[in-house]
C-alpha cells in the first residue's frame, strides 16, 4: 500500500449481521466487495471511498451458513496533489484497502462475542481487483 495516502473519518454506514444459532460455524464463506470513489467538491486531494462488503449475500437461502453480513463503509482519503491518472487510481485503490482493513479489525472485535468468533475477513489485494476491472470511476 502507498504511504502517500491518509485515511480520515472512517465510518460504518450500515451493518447487517446474522449469525445462525442452529448451524455449526464453518470457514466456507463467499466474500464480495465493491467500491466507488467520489472527489470532494472543494478539496481536490480529498476523496470519499465507499465500500460494500457482503458475506454469503448471494448464497441461496436454503444453504446453511452461520454468517451473513452486509456492510457499507466509508472513509475519506487524502492523496498527494498533482497526481497523474495512473498514480491517482493506484492511490485511491490503496485507500479502499485501508478502509477495508480498518473494517477487518472492527469486525474481528464484534465477532469475538459470537459463534463465528474465529472468523477473520481474509486479506484482499485491492490492486489485483483493480487490475481485473477495466475501469474504476471517480465521481
Amino acid at each position: 500500500m502507498s504511504a502517500n495516502i491518509t485515511l480520515f473519518d472512517y465510518q460504518l454506514r450500515t451493518l447487517l449481521l446474522d449469525i445462525s444459532k442452529d448451524v455449526e460455524y464453518d470457514d466456507d464463506n463467499t466474500l464480495c466487495i465493491d467500491f466507488e470513489f467520489f472527489q470532494h467538491d472543494t478539496m481536490e486531494e480529498l476523496y470519499l471511498v465507499q465500500l460494500d462488503v457482503n458475506i454469503n449475500d448471494k448464497t441461496a437461502s436454503s444453504a446453511e451458513h452461520a454468517l451473513h453480513l452486509r456492510a457499507e463503509l466509508e472513509g475519506y482519503v487524502e492523496v498527494r496533489p498533482g497526481l497523474d491518472n495512473v498514480t491517482l487510481r493506484h492511490d485511491l485503490v490503496d485507500g479502499a484497502e485501508l478502509v477495508f482493513n480498518t473494517f477487518r479489525g472492527t469486525l474481528c472485535a464484534l465477532l469475538g462475542q459470537t459463534a463465528a468468533r474465529d472468523y477473520v475477513l481474509p486479506a484482499v489485494d485491492f490492486q489485483e481487483i483493480a487490475r481485473e476491472t477495466s475501469t474504476i470511476e471517480v465521481h
